[in-house]
């Protein structure tokens, strides 16, 4: 059986290609023959903070350039793409990858807030013959207006299985009549820790460190900075981006997929606005706390309802106190097997019967 997967594989965002890597390592692990249809619209490379990503390049250009080589070399080594790319939506339409199975998902894709949400590739408007799944895709934002509400659900409407990765988009779907939708896990948990220890690059010599990761900067964030140094004396490792978010005893601005998951794994604490680093925070069992993204921050509270570890979400100073607990990680472990099994055996279930379903028409 083959099966092809469409997502954000090529953005120069850790958690995107990694993502990317664990829902086609999942389904090869499976038996299935997988390929990612490397589909690159422009707008992956530039964003919607153009002249930010312009001039974030150019101040920084040796930075760019070998964190560029690094995301290349990680979609190289540990993704099977199509040998075909496709730039324009158009090309898929004209001549489409042929599959048994076609999945779109996971992270931020039906996110009408970004270029993603309102293209159809993403919706899988491509396909003309097989089934038609997404795994864990997002809508990424609690409140969406009803005229995007209604562009999402019209491009659903001949989907054969959907799954999404957050209870309010579940919600959502149903409530416009979308039937059985399924809240499952992000595709990262697919694949075992020791899997990922071994793709990590371990971090340079910094010492005990506390790695800071896509937090906007905040007198919040300079506060938790601040207690975390004066109370346990590590170094602060500011990871990812080009833009100085807090006082850092160290800035990485080359980061690559690998660089993240060591540092992660080498962090003595980990403070991020990030979903993926917070639940690679879970799989390498770190203390951590999460200062939400403005609008964007229901998909992590919701991932933290299910491991009960909202208490590490700072709002406001009192809620400092709680980056002192320790985390009982066998009891979030259990939590975690328990969703993830949930979600491998809901993903293999949809493709063995709508499959059938397909062969029967």
């Amino acid at each position: 059986m083959k099966i092809l997967t469409i997502t954000l594989h090529s953005l120069q965002n850790p958690g995107s290609v990694l993502q990317a890597f664990g829902l086609q390592h999942f389904l090869q692990a499976q038996g299935y023959d997988t390929e990612i249809i490397d589909y690159r619209p422009a707008y992956v490379s530039t964003g919607k903070k153009k002249f930010r990503v312009a001039l974030g390049k150019l101040l920084f250009m040796a930075s760019y350039l070998r964190r560029t080589k690094k995301f290349n070399a990680f979609l190289r080594d540990y993704l099977r793409l199509t040998p075909k790319r496709y730039p324009k939506y158009k090309l898929l339409v004209e001549n489409p990858p042929e599959a048994d199975v076609y999945i779109t998902g996971s992270d931020q894709i039906w996110n009408s807030s970004y270029d993603c949400g309102r293209d159809e590739a993403f919706y899988l408007g491509f396909v003309k013959k097989g089934v038609k799944m997404s795994y864990a895709a997002s809508i990424g934002k609690e409140v969406v207006p009803r005229n995007e509400v209604q562009w999402i659900t019209k491009h659903l409407k001949d989907f054969d299985f959907i799954s999404v990765r957050e209870k309010t988009s579940q919600t959502l779907l149903k409530s416009k009549g979308i039937a059985n939708v399924s809240y499952v896990c992000d595709p990262v948990l697919l694949v075992e820790e020791a899997e990922y220890r071994q793709m990590a690059r371990p971090p340079v010599a910094y010492g005990k460190y506390v790695a800071v990761y896509l937090v906007d900067k905040s007198p919040l964030l300079d506060e938790l900075v601040a207690a975390l140094k004066e109370r346990y004396g590590y170094k602060i490792v500011l990871i990812g981006g080009f833009s100085k978010r807090c006082q850092a005893d160290f800035h990485i601005k080359d980061m690559g997929p690998r660089d993240f998951l060591g540092l992660i794994a080498g962090a003595e604490f980990v403070i991020a606005s990030s979903f993926h680093a917070t639940v690679f925070s879970h799989i390498f069992r770190k203390k951590f706390a999460v200062i939400l993204p403005e609008g964007n921050g229901a998909r992590m509270e919701q991932f933290l309802e299910i491991t009960q570890l909202t208490h590490r979400i700072i709002r406001k100073s009192d809620d400092l106190e709680n980056v002192w607990q320790e985390i009982n990680y066998d009891l979030v472990g259990d939590l975690l097997t328990s969703f993830v099994n949930k979600s491998k055996r809901k993903l293999i279930d949809a493709i063995n019967n709508t499959t059938l379903k397909g062969e029967a028409k």
